[in-house]
């Protein structure tokens, strides 16, 4: 890929993500807006793999960038059947902004990217959102809710959101609700 392609690529996705991420509330109604809208499946991730890239000024700023990566499931727990893996990269745009009212505390903001995708298809989701996470947290410490805004194989073509919930324990539970 080209230095423009890659540079537009990523100006676009951040624009998308930072317009997202300035009005997102800290608790939503997660209940479908749209009538032709339906709950389409539930994946859980494990526990996920986490690397934190300090790529500003030294200590939190803008740029630093959280890359993750998590076995993507059908239930929760040691027993769960893998079907995929569930990847992303969340981007610090907002550092330490003082709490909204109803809010604990400071909080960055972050525009993200997440791939969904199953094992030995050509089958895969993308989601993409801003949400405020505690100030200095890695993981969010309540439910986020994304837009789908495409994908490949089965899900080309694919919008509509997804809820994603910490259960506490590491794990993450995704409602995906597409819409006809």
């Amino acid at each position: 890929m080209s230095p423009t392609r890659t540079i537009v690529s990523v100006a676009v996705v951040a624009f998308v993500s930072l317009a997202t991420a300035c009005n997102a509330p800290r608790h939503y109604d997660v209940s479908p807006q749209n009538t032709n809208a339906r709950t389409t499946m539930v994946l859980f991730n494990a526990p996920p793999m986490i690397d934190v890239l300090d790529v500003g000024f030294p200590g939190a700023s803008a740029g630093d960038t959280v890359v993750w990566h998590a076995p993507l499931t059908t239930s929760r727990g040691d027993l769960s059947t893998e079907v995929g893996l569930a990847i992303g990269t969340m981007t610090r745009v907002r550092v330490g902004q003082p709490a909204l009212p109803g809010e604990d505390g400071a909080r960055d903001h972050r525009a993200t990217s997440v791939e969904f995708g199953w094992h030995e298809s050509p089958d895969s989701m993308v989601i993409l959102g801003g949400h405020p996470y505690a100030a200095g947290a890695v993981e969010s410490d309540v439910a986020i809710l994304r837009a789908i805004v495409g994908g490949t194989g089965r899900f080309i073509g694919a919008r509509g959101e997804m809820t994603s919930t910490p259960l506490g324990d590491g794990w993450y539970e995704h409602r995906i609700v597409l819409v006809d």
